[in-house]
C-alpha cells in the first residue's frame, strides 16, 4: 500500500464517520462546521515518526481552512479545487490542490462520488466557477435551501420591507376605514339632509298646490262672473240692437212713407209745372242786352242765361217802359242809368213792335 493510498483510506474513513454522525443526528453538513476532514490526517497516525521527519510521503501540507468573508471575493483559481465551500454562509473556493486530471481535490472528489451514487446532482454548494445554487445539490429532493448571508440580508430587508409595507397597509387600512366611516357618516347626514329637504319641498309643494288651487278657484269664479256679465251685456246689447233695429225699421217705414208722400207731391208739382209749361210756352221770350242774347221769363221777369238758365238780372217796367237791370251793373252809376234807359227805350220799342 502506497502512502497516497493509505492517506485516501484515512480520509474516506474520517468522512464516513462524519456522514454516519450526521445521519444519526439528522444534521446538515453546515451543522458540522468545525469538525470537517482535517487538512492533515497524519496528525492522527499513532506510529512514532523518525527524528527530523516532517510528514509521511511527498504530500504538501494544505493550509488550515479559516472562514473569512473576503475569500468570497477572490477570483477563481484554476489550479485549486473548484468546490464551493460554505465559508460561514459567504461561499469560497476550496484551498486544496485538485487531483491530476480532475477538477476536485481528493476529499471533495470522494464526496462527489458518494453524492452521485446516492442520486444527488453535485456537491452541496456547487462549484465556485459556476452559478451559486439556492438549494442543496447533494440531495435528490433539493428541499434544503442554503441560507446564504446575502440572501439573509435580502430576506431581512424583505422582512423589514414587508413589515413596513404591512405597517403602511395597516395605516392605510385604518385611514381607509376612517375615511369610509367618515364617508358613511357624511352620506348618512347627506341622506338625512336630503330627506329633510324632500320633506320641506313636499310641504312647500302642497302649500303651493293649495295656493294654486285657491287661485284657480278664484280665477274660475272671476271668469264665471265675467262670462255672466258678458252674457248679460250681450243680452242687453241684443235687446238694444233689436230696439234700435225696430226703431230704425219704423223710421225707415216712416221715411219711406214721407218720401212716397213727398215724391207724390213732387210728381204732382212737376206734373203741374209740365202742364203749365205745356199750356203756356209764351212765358219766355228771347231778348238782347248790349248785343248778348238773354232769356226773359215773363212769369217772374227774371233775365236768364240762354245756355244754362242762370239768373243774370231782371226786367222791370219803369214809367210804362221795360228796362233791363243786370245783377253785375252798378245801379248807383248815373251814366249807367242813362245807358240803361236808352237801352230800355230801344228794347221797349222793339217790344212794342212785337206786340
Amino acid at each position: 500500500m502506497t502512502i497516497e493510498t493509505h492517506y485516501k483510506s484515512m480520509e474516506t474513513a474520517y468522512q464516513a464517520g462524519l456522514d454516519a454522525m450526521a445521519s444519526h443526528l439528522k444534521a446538515e453538513k453546515e451543522d458540522l462546521k468545525g469538525i470537517e476532514v482535517p487538512e492533515d490526517l497524519w496528525t492522527f497516525d499513532p506510529r512514532p515518526r523518525k527524528e527530523g521527519a516532517t510528514s509521511r510521503g511527498e504530500k504538501k501540507p494544505t493550509p488550515k481552512w479559516v472562514d473569512d468573508p473576503e475569500l468570497a471575493n477572490l477570483p477563481f483559481n484554476p489550479e485549486l479545487c473548484n468546490c464551493r465551500k460554505w465559508n460561514g454562509g459567504y461561499g469560497a473556493q476550496c484551498n486544496r490542490e485538485k487531483l491530476d486530471g480532475e477538477e476536485l481535490c481528493a476529499l471533495h472528489h470522494k464526496n462527489y462520488c458518494r453524492v452521485i451514487e446516492s442520486g444527488g446532482e453535485d456537491l452541496s454548494h456547487g462549484r465556485f466557477n459556476l452559478p451559486r445554487p439556492t438549494h442543496c445539490l447533494a440531495k435528490p429532493d433539493k428541499e434544503h435551501a442554503h441560507p446564504w448571508n446575502d440572501l439573509k440580508e435580502e430576506k431581512a430587508a424583505k422582512r423589514a420591507s414587508d413589515k413596513a409595507e404591512k405597517a403602511k397597509k395597516a395605516v392605510e387600512d385604518k385611514a381607509s376605514k376612517e375615511e369610509a366611516k367618515a364617508l358613511k357618516k357624511a352620506e348618512k347626514e347627506k341622506a338625512k339632509a336630503e330627506k329633510k329637504a324632500l320633506k320641506e319641498k313636499e310641504k312647500e309643494e302642497k302649500k303651493a298646490a293649495k295656493k294654486a288651487e285657491k287661485k284657480a278657484e278664484e280665477e274660475k269664479k272671476a271668469q264665471e262672473k265675467k262670462k255672466a256679465e258678458e252674457e248679460k251685456k250681450a243680452e242687453e246689447e241684443k235687446k238694444a240692437k233689436e230696439v234700435e233695429e225696430k226703431k230704425k225699421s219704423e223710421e225707415e217705414k216712416e221715411a219711406n212713407a214721407v218720401e212716397e208722400v213727398a215724391k207724390a207731391a213732387v210728381d204732382e208739382v212737376v206734373k203741374a209745372v209740365e202742364e203749365d209749361l205745356e199750356a203756356d210756352e209764351s212765358n219766355f221770350e228771347e231778348i238782347k242786352h248790349n248785343g248778348f242774347p238773354l232769356k226773359w221769363d215773363k212769369s217772374s221777369n227774371f233775365l236768364k242765361d240762354i245756355d244754362d238758365d242762370e239768373v243774370v238780372g231782371r226786367r222791370v217796367k219803369i214809367d210804362g217802359e221795360w228796362q233791363n237791370i243786370m245783377d253785375d251793373e252798378d245801379k248807383d252809376d248815373e251814366d249807367g242809368s242813362s245807358s240803361s234807359s236808352s237801352s230800355s227805350s230801344s228794347d221797349s220799342s222793339s217790344e212794342d213792335e212785337d206786340e
